[in-house]
Order: structure tokens, then C-alpha cells, then sequence
């Protein structure tokens, strides 16, 4: 993305909503890439539920694919929109985790 201040905003609006496709995630038990859990997961709930888990599942990766390009493309400093604490918190699978520590955060500003 070629205008930063456009890029920060977007991701921030990305975000926001990939945090209430996770905590409704987080809420069913999902963890990402365990194939036995979320096996379990359709077993255990009604069709509805199973239908809607597959809508979030299908909108976090897209959402998390959309946050990954952004970074990787924008060149922005995010820390002030995720820190340390709010990125365990948030609890992303291992390939968003990587991109906001290693691009992210790349150009934050360290205090002593």
C-alpha cells in the first residue's frame, strides 16, 4: 500500500474485526490447525452453530490474510494498535503472530 496512514487504518479496522471473529472462535473451543478439535466441535453442536463456525473460520482467515498482506506490503509500524500484551491476549495463529512481530513492529519506536 502506498499511502501508510490509509494502510494503519485499514489494519486497525481489520483488526477490530478479527477479534470478534476470534473470540466467538475462542468461545466454541476452536484452535487453529487442530484438525481433532474442530472435528469435535461440529460433532458436539447443533447444525446452526456448525454453520455460522464455518462462516467465522472462513472470515478469520480472510481477515487474517488481508492483515498479513498489509503489513507485508505497507511498511507501517502497528506496536501502538497491538502490543506485546494485547498480542497474547488476541492469541493468532503462528503465521499472523510472525508477520506483526517481524513487520509490524519492524519501525517501533523503543523506550527505556
Amino acid at each position: 500500500m502506498k499511502q501508510p496512514d490509509f494502510a494503519k487504518w485499514y489494519f486497525y479496522q481489520l483488526l477490530k474485526k478479527y477479534e470478534g471473529e476470534q473470540l466467538y472462535l475462542n468461545e466454541l473451543g476452536y484452535v487453529y490447525g487442530n484438525e481433532e478439535k474442530t472435528n469435535e466441535i461440529v460433532k458436539k453442536q447443533p447444525g446452526y452453530v456448525v454453520k455460522i463456525f464455518e462462516e467465522k473460520m472462513g472470515n478469520e482467515l480472510k481477515i487474517r490474510t488481508r492483515m498479513m498482506k498489509i503489513l507485508r506490503d505497507g511498511k507501517i509500524n502497528i506496536y501502538e494498535y497491538i502490543n506485546k500484551e494485547q498480542l497474547e491476549k488476541l492469541n493468532p495463529p503462528e503465521d499472523l503472530r510472525t508477520v506483526i512481530e517481524k513487520l509490524g513492529w519492524k519501525n517501533r519506536t523503543h523506550t527505556a
